[in-house]
């Protein structure tokens, strides 16, 4: 039987929000202001608490927006953006997204 790893941190109630609502997220993470669809909130393998989500805004390193996979304990100055998202970004599988514990997911 395998067992999925627990964290102590509790789940992030603007990013709960965001993903039943289909809202934008912003926030700071590795050194750059990034504007978020997020799709997919929960726990890696690690038991570290991710977000899988498409970057469409903001900077980043390699200019260029796609999907990306957040460590959410290098995130900082998260906030729900007014702006809402309904089309779904091709790429999303839901089943094959490297999170072991779903918290939410569209």
């Amino acid at each position: 039987m395998h067992k999925h790893p627990t964290t102590t941190a509790p789940a992030n109630v603007e990013i709960l929000l965001a993903i039943q609502y289909r809202r934008v997220l912003s926030f700071h993470y590795e050194g750059f202001h990034r504007l978020v669809e997020p799709y997919c909130y929960g726990l890696s393998p690690t038991g570290t608490q991710v977000l899988w989500c498409f970057q469409h805004g903001g900077g980043n390193a390699t200019r260029t927006f796609d999907w990306l996979l957040v460590d959410l304990s290098h995130v900082r100055n998260i906030a729900i953006v007014d702006k809402h998202f309904s089309r779904l970004r091709d790429g999303y599988d839901r089943a094959n997204i490297g999170i072991d514990r779903v918290f939410s997911q569209i």
